[in-house]
């Protein structure tokens, strides 16, 4: 699954959120692909695939806009620490999704020593 899900990243740009059929779909709150590597990492011990690129896609995943599957009011999320209701009506679902994302990111980075990243 971490292999497929670096593979989308590379030839689309993007993570994948709920991918389908080869595709991005853009459904399903949150960035949780970040969640998927970092658990195979983590919990499960898998480190055969790229980790330093895993990285970078978790990292651009959360914290830069994205063409196919990115987080819907990151500016707000990053600047405020949230995500307003005027700016979605899942603002609370989104804020509380992304804030899991990030922890579990800080979690990764920590693991993999950048210690920047892990306090972000």
């Amino acid at each position: 699954i971490v292999k497929s899900l670096l593979l989308m990243y590379q030839q689309g740009g993007d993570l994948p959120r709920w991918p389908l059929a080869n595709g991005y779909t853009g459904t399903m709150e949150g960035t949780h692909a970040i969640n998927v590597i970092a658990d195979a990492y983590l919990r499960d011990g898998i480190k055969d695939f790229n980790i330093s690129l895993a990285y970078a896609a978790m990292k651009q995943s959360a914290t830069e806009v994205q063409a196919h599957a990115g987080r819907q009011g990151l500016e707000y999320y990053i600047n405020k620490g949230y995500v307003p209701y005027e700016v979605s009506s899942t603002g609370a679902v989104l804020t509380q999704s992304y804030a899991y994302d990030d922890w579990v990111l800080s979690n990764f980075a920590s693991a993999l020593n950048i210690t920047s990243d892990a306090q972000m």
